[in-house]
C-alpha cells in the first residue's frame, strides 16, 4: 500500500511526533509484530505491547496538534490505526494458548489494515496543504514556506523559484505573514480565471486589491518559472517589472 511517501514530509514539518510516526524502520519493525510476533510467543508480549503503544501516543500528538479531524482522510487513517493497534495490544495480553490458535491470514490483514490507515494519512496529509484547507490546521508559516519550495511533495514540483534580485520569489515569500503565504500558494496552483495576466512574456498572478502579485513565466517543458513577488502596497516597483523583457531579467533557482 501506497504510504512510503510520509517520510517525505518530515523535512517539512520537522516535529518529533511526526518523525517517529513515519520512521521506515519503526513502521517495519510494527508490521513485523503484528504479522508474525502476534501469533508466536516469545516472552516479548509486554515490550510489543508497549512498541505499539508508543506508536499510538506519537500518532494521537501529531494527529491532536495538525487539527486532524477537520481533515476526512487524516481523521480516517488514525482511526484505523488507533483501532487495530489497540486490537493487536489486546491480543498480546492473552494467555499464549489462545495467541497461537490465531491464523497467520488474520495477523496479516492486521497489518495490512495498518498499512492502509497509514496510506490514509499521507493522502490527508497531503490534502491539508490545499489552499482550501491549510487554514484549517496549526501548519505553522515555516512549514508552509518549505512546502512550497519543497520538491519532492510540494510546489517545487511544478514551479523554479528565483532568488535574485530585491523582489526575487525566495526572498519576499518568506517574509510574508502565513495569511498571504496562503494567497500565494493559491495563486500559483489554482488561482481564477481574472487573476491571471499575460503581459510582456510575462504571466502576472492576482489583481488589484489582492494583497500579493507574483511574476512568472510559463515552461512548455518543464517547470515553470517563478520571478518576483510584490505585496500590495509595492505596485510602482510591480509596474516598473512588469514593462522588463523576462529574457534581460537574470534568474536562478532555489530548488
Amino acid at each position: 500500500m501506497y504510504y512510503k511517501g510520509l517520510i517525505n514530509f518530515q523535512i517539512i514539518f520537522k516535529r518529533d511526533d511526526f518523525n517517529h510516526i513515519s520512521n521506515p524502520n519503526i513502521i517495519e519493525a510494527i508490521k513485523q509484530v503484528i504479522s508474525f510476533c502476534l501469533i508466536s510467543p516469545d516472552k516479548r508480549e509486554k515490550e510489543h505491547a508497549a512498541q505499539l503503544s508508543v506508536y499510538i501516543q506519537y500518532l494521537t500528538s501529531f494527529y491532536n496538534w495538525i487539527e486532524g479531524r477537520n481533515i476526512p482522510d487524516i481523521h480516517h487513517g488514525y482511526t484505523v490505526i488507533v483501532e487495530v493497534l489497540k486490537r493487536c495490544i489486546w491480543l498480546f495480553s492473552l494467555p499464549e494458548p489462545k495467541r497461537t490458535t490465531i491464523s497467520r491470514g488474520y495477523a496479516k490483514k492486521f497489518s495490512k489494515t495498518f498499512q492502509y490507515g497509514l496510506a490514509r494519512m499521507l493522502s490527508g496529509i497531503r490534502a491539508a496543504f490545499d489552499p482550501d484547507l491549510v487554514g484549517h490546521t496549526r501548519i505553522e508559516r515555516d512549514q508552509l514556506i518549505r512546502y512550497i519550495f519543497d520538491n519532492k511533495e510540494g510546489l517545487g514540483r511544478g514551479f523554479l523559484f528565483n532568488m535574485l534580485g530585491r523582489f526575487a520569489f525566495v526572498k519576499r515569500v518568506s517574509q510574508l505573514p502565513i495569511q498571504e503565504i496562503e494567497v500565494t500558494e493559491r495563486l500559483l496552483i489554482r488561482p481564477s480565471g481574472n487573476q491571471i495576466r499575460r503581459i510582456n512574456g510575462w504571466l502576472d498572478l492576482g489583481v488589484s486589491g489582492c494583497p500579493v502579485r507574483v511574476l512568472a513565466v510559463p515552461s512548455t517543458f518543464g517547470r515553470d518559472r517563478v520571478y518576483f513577488l510584490f505585496r500590495a502596497n509595492e505596485h510602482p516597483a510591480y509596474q516598473a517589472h512588469l514593462q522588463l523583457s523576462p529574457k534581460s531579467v537574470p534568474f536562478r533557482s532555489f530548488n
